[in-house]
């Protein structure tokens, strides 16, 4: 079990407040929230070296404990560097008591590829996109996507694209949160083949949406060669298609 964090959040804002930590993956966190005053519900996260681990949202002042599981993806983002952060979006002078800590360590199988970082999607900013160096293989895309301001109990239409054309997902979100649920979990989205790039757009999102991802990959990654074997395979085939049509023109 390793500390992360204990600290007062005051007037933070969506501004982070970060600290050094030496910590291995891990998959279940003890997540606690104590206002000092601030009677509202408020968005609270644990981010880990650029990617989002645990999404929260407090109850209307008061306290709340809460243990929760992470996928291991995610968790593997303590083993990436020793920087973690917490957010609490107090606007008070009284604020909030906010605590985390891991509760397990693991060897993780998959560790993260980080795309997004509490991105704002509005309705003039509709669609947003990561673009990777280089393809990396991705079992699946776990995205924290909810609603807020006067989007609170909206529903609004989505769509997830990796590469330009593969869908990972299309369709309708809800605002995604209640006050004093605590943990959000993220959304899974199966991918199972070499990403690029991913975009996240909406026809409509109002104002305003806050978007992390990361994908999902293995430990050991296949050769990246891996990705453009489809490719090859088809201008293979094609020129041996052509080649065979002219021949029957001779």
């Amino acid at each position: 079990m390793v500390l992360l964090f204990d600290d007062e959040f005051r007037k933070t804002g969506w501004s982070p407040k970060c600290y050094t930590v030496s910590a291995r993956p891990a998959t279940r966190f003890r997540i606690s929230f104590r206002s000092l005053g601030d009677p509202w519900d408020r968005f609270a996260c644990v981010i880990a070296n650029g990617v989002e681990v645990v999404r929260a949202i407090t109850p209307f002042g008061g306290e709340l404990e809460q243990e929760v599981a992470v996928p291991e993806a995610l968790g593997a983002a303590l083993g990436l560097g020793d920087r973690v952060c917490g957010v609490l979006t107090t606007f008070t002078e009284e604020g909030w008591r906010y605590r985390a800590e891991t509760l397990d360590e693991v060897r993780p199988r998959t560790v993260p590829v980080p795309l997004f970082l509490m991105e704002r999607m509005t309705s003039q900013r509709r669609s947003i996109e990561a673009v990777l160096r280089q393809p990396v293989y991705a079992d699946k895309l776990y995205l924290y996507i909810t609603g807020h301001s006067r989007e609170e109990g909206a529903t609004r239409r989505f769509r997830v694209v990796a590469d330009g054309w593969r869908k990972l997902f299309d369709g309708t979100l809800s605002w995604g949160w209640t006050p004093g649920q605590g943990y959000v979990p993220p959304r899974e989205l199966k991918v199972g083949w070499f990403v690029r790039s991913v975009r996240i757009e909406s026809p409509d999102c109002g104002d305003y949406w806050v978007v992390s991802a990361a994908l999902g990959t293995p430990a050991r990654q296949p050769p990246p060669w891996l990705a453009y074997a489809p490719l090859a395979a088809a201008a293979f085939a094609g020129s041996a298609i052509v080649s065979y049509l002219l021949s029957r023109r001779r």
